[in-house]
């Protein structure tokens, strides 16, 4: 009768703990700092937006798009988000290194200091279709 119990109880434990760790894994992603934007596609002279979410309040991204020809980024570094010119068609990556910078820094052209050495929380990119 022991065993029986036993035999029921040790499966029903492992499918409860599986669960358990699947939904805390599903939080835990819903709240990573994440790279949004508004649409994949955009047309050349069109101010496209991308925004950081769920990022902490020391978190500062560091902007940058490939191919950079023809491309002006409103703000090397920001702390929300940023906006993003394309002059030529084409197909582009816009990534967002992410930081923590310590919160005595000031943000001026001192953040390329500030930001050199701090600590890396994460490196976010999208995917981005320009056209005519």
């Amino acid at each position: 009768m022991k065993l029986r119990k036993l035999l029921i109880a040790v499966p029903l434990s492992v499918i409860v703990l599986v669960a358990c760790q699947k939904e805390a894994s599903v939080n835990a992603n819903n709240n990573a700092i994440r790279l949004e934007a508004p649409r994949q596609q955009v047309k050349t002279g069109e101010v496209f937006t991308v925004a950081l979410k769920n990022a902490s309040r020391n978190a500062v991204a560091k902007w940058s798009v490939s191919p950079a020809a023809g491309v002006e980024i409103d703000s090397v570094y920001s702390k929300q988000g940023n906006e993003i010119y394309f002059n030529q068609p084409g197909t582009y990556t816009i990534t967002a290194e992410v930081k923590n910078i310590s919160s005595n820094c000031i943000p001026t052209p001192q953040w390329d200091t500030c930001y050199k050495n701090a600590s890396l929380l994460n490196t976010l990119s999208n995917t981005v279709t320009v056209s005519n």
